[in-house]
């Protein structure tokens, strides 16, 4: 009886980590050190543009839709907005506080100061394993609803998009 036990729960922990899940606590760990590494970086070159300015779009994704300030990227079937304010300065930190102040229990609030500017990276639980990802630059902000197993990774691209407006 004592080696079924061990058996079922040995199996049990082999088929719930090969779901490829991860905590949602693990989850805003990678997010915080993934963004902070990001927003750290060097800004990568822009390779494509709407009329408010030029962006670089990482690999993966496609410009599915452009208006004169709004980008909508794709990756697999997640849509990322990006919304490009060239009125607000790079230290700008009123898209944070508009955020912020909305009545929603953050799982990741994280503000970064880099080169004379401003960035931010917010997390919010959706339902079950879907979270909303909000990350700003200044006055730049992107946005998009991410399983919880893409939500570091999506940070991460979100910031080097926002890091590289120009």
């Amino acid at each position: 009886m004592y080696r079924w036990s061990v058996l079922i729960g040995i199996l049990f922990i082999l088929v719930s980590a090969g779901c490829g899940g991860i905590s949602e606590e693990e989850m805003v760990k990678q997010t915080e050190a993934k963004a902070a590494k990001a927003f750290e970086a060097k800004a990568k070159k822009p390779t494509d543009e709407i009329k408010s300015g030029s962006f670089f779009v990482p690999e993966g994704y496609k410009v599915s839709s452009k208006q004169p300030n709004n980008v909508i990227l794709t990756k697999d079937d997640r849509k990322h907005l990006l919304f490009i304010n060239r009125n607000e300065p790079e230290d700008s930190k009123a898209s944070y506080e508009a955020l912020h102040g909305e009545y929603r229990k953050w799982l990741v609030d994280r503000t970064f100061e880099h080169d004379g500017g401003f960035g931010y990276v917010l997390v919010f639980k959706l339902k079950d394993e879907l979270y909303e990802v909000t990350a700003g630059n200044g006055g730049n902000k992107m946005t998009a609803n991410a399983q919880k197993k893409d939500v570091p990774a999506a940070a991460d691209e979100m910031i080097q998009v926002l890091k590289s407006i120009r």
